[in-house]
Order: C-alpha cells, then sequence, then structure tokens
C-alpha cells in the first residue's frame, strides 16, 4: 500500500483562525464600503 501524501501544511489552530478572520474583515470591509 502506498504511503498517504499530506494534503495540508501542518499548521496551528492559530494560523487557522487568524486566515479565517483575515478574510471575513477584508469582505466586510468591502461590504460596508459598498453599502
Amino acid at each position: 500500500m502506498p504511503a498517504k501524501k499530506k494534503i495540508f501544511a501542518p499548521v496551528g489552530e492559530t494560523e487557522i483562525t487568524r486566515a479565517i478572520v483575515d478574510e471575513f474583515s477584508k469582505q466586510f470591509h468591502e461590504y460596508v464600503e459598498s453599502d
């Protein structure tokens, strides 16, 4: 059986949360400016 290939990099919860919040913040800022 071949070894499994990793899809994701080994990052912590902090980095994931920060990326999600940063993206949400950008989208929210664009929404506020367009309103």
